[in-house]
């Protein structure tokens, strides 16, 4: 069943979508969008660890645009209203939102099932909630029950049920990086029963195929400080040394880490000895980088071409200043309020980024019409149509020249801590050396397919 195509609706949303993820963050890396099919019904299932934020990164990567589910009270913010609106977000009635009536899901459920019955995209967290965990939370049945209830109501659909794994670097932070992994597509034809008629045994067994399609891409440790570790040793292990003191990409580093995440599991039962040794050595080379203020990268980077890429920074930053100082002086108010906003929810680690997000879609809008207007005020139309130009596009030079000037900053200075103690420097490739041949051991014992060792320094 081809899926409807996209009307001018779905491609306004997708494309503020895109620009707004292009905008906040500086890259989303997109692993294995090919299994996302591009016609029939299809229902997405997605981790939920960023709020409002993960629905629009996934409007921003997929070649898809889907009815997402949201919670009720989602529209008692007047802001979102219209947005909610545009999206066609169909609201999902959750127990624990006070004043909710978990009768009206029955008809949320309904207008899934037809959706998905008329060829398109449906996309829901099945978790219920977001969240900042180390780990996925567990799974409710109302995916799998919108699955089976299609199937048993209108199939055989040939329904494609799609696992996306959604992995943030540093999520509430302006211009951090993210990574959309999407998993192996679950048929649900496999679970459903005669039509017409809904096996609660079948929901369950796809609540845990789901379960398990969601683990695969993505990050499950049990604590925080085991995800740390993990995060440093597959660094160390992944990184042999280059020329410059580079950033692995998302896509490179997560895969990695999830394994090292079961290896890790699979030695505390097995060598616990073993593994607490490997650990205080880890803990040891962490806690000197800590203090260093350096990053694994800067260890292994041999530093040479630096004077061209130094050469290469400056001249950017030379032609980039005149407009960044432009926008800054346009855009300087929203941003630092949008920033304080973010500021008051950090207790609340997956908020941030979404009221980062809303304010700022409201508040530097504002400030270049407030630009555009005064400025055609004191010099006519087109000083004032050449500010509201300004306002978005000078601004966004200014972001680059930020973090360019951030990122020439930052590895001058790792550059000088090496420099002026290579004492310091020595007793760190020491123990990064230590660390990766014991990894390599670990590895041939996990992953005796694979060539670990390779490249080694």
């Amino acid at each position: 069943m081809a899926r409807s195509k996209p009307d001018a609706r779905d491609r306004l949303t997708a494309a503020l979508a895109r620009l707004t993820v292009g905008v906040f963050y500086r890259s989303v890396d997109v692993v294995d969008a090919r299994r996302v099919p591009e016609r029939g019904p299809l229902l997405l299932v997605a981790n939920h660890p960023n709020s409002l934020v993960d629905p629009l990164v996934l409007m921003a990567s997929l070649g898809r645009v889907p009815r997402f589910l949201g919670k009720s009270t989602l529209w008692d913010i007047p802001p979102l209203r219209p947005l909610l609106r545009l999206a066609r977000v169909i609201p999902v009635y959750r127990r624990q939102d006070a004043g909710a009536d978990v009768s009206l899901n029955e008809r949320t459920f309904a207008r899934c099932r037809e959706e998905l019955a008329g060829g398109s995209a449906v996309a829901l967290f099945p978790e219920g909630i977001s969240y900042h965990e180390p780990r996925m939370q567990p799974l409710r049945s109302g995916a799998a029950r919108i699955a089976v209830g299609a199937e048993a109501a209108f199939g055989p659909l040939g329904l494609s049920i799609v696992p996306i794994g959604l992995t943030f670097e540093d999520k509430g932070r302006f211009r951090s990086r993210a990574l959309v992994q999407v998993g192996e597509a679950i048929a649900a034809a496999d679970y459903a029963g005669p039509r017409g008629v809904e096996d609660r045994a079948a929901v369950d067994r796809l609540t845990l195929a789901l379960e398990s399609g969601l683990r695969a891409v993505t990050l499950n440790a049990d604590s925080w400080r085991q995800a740390e570790l993990v995060q440093h040793a597959s660094d160390v292990f992944a990184q042999a040394g280059g020329e410059l003191p580079l950033r692995a990409s998302l896509a490179e580093r997560v895969p990695l880490r999830r394994r090292f995440i079961d290896a890790y599991r699979e030695l505390s039962q097995r060598s616990p000895e073993r593994l607490d040794a490997l650990l205080a050595r880890l803990r040891e080379y962490a806690a000197l980088l800590e203090a260093s203020g350096l990053e694994d990268r800067h260890v292994r980077a041999r530093y040479r071409g630096v004077p061209g890429w130094t050469g290469t920074r400056l001249a950017e930053l030379l032609c980039m200043a005149p407009a960044a100082l432009l926008g800054a002086l346009i855009n300087a108010l929203p941003y630092l309020v949008t920033r304080w906003i973010g500021s008051r929810y950090r207790r609340h680690p997956e908020l941030p980024a979404s009221f980062k997000l809303l304010s700022g879609a409201v508040l530097f809008p504002l400030a270049w019409l407030a630009a555009a207007l005064v400025c055609g005020r004191l010099w006519g139309p087109v000083a004032g149509w050449a500010a509201a130009a300004a306002g978005p596009l000078c601004g966004y030079v200014g972001v680059l020249f930020r973090e360019r000037q951030r990122s020439l900053r930052r590895e001058a200075r790792a550059l000088l801590v090496l420099r002026r103690d290579p004492a310091r420097g020595e007793r760190l490739r020491r123990l990064r050396g230590s660390l990766r041949r014991e990894f390599a051991r670990l590895a041939r014992e996990h992953w005796p397919d694979e060539r670990p060792e390779a490249g080694l320094n």
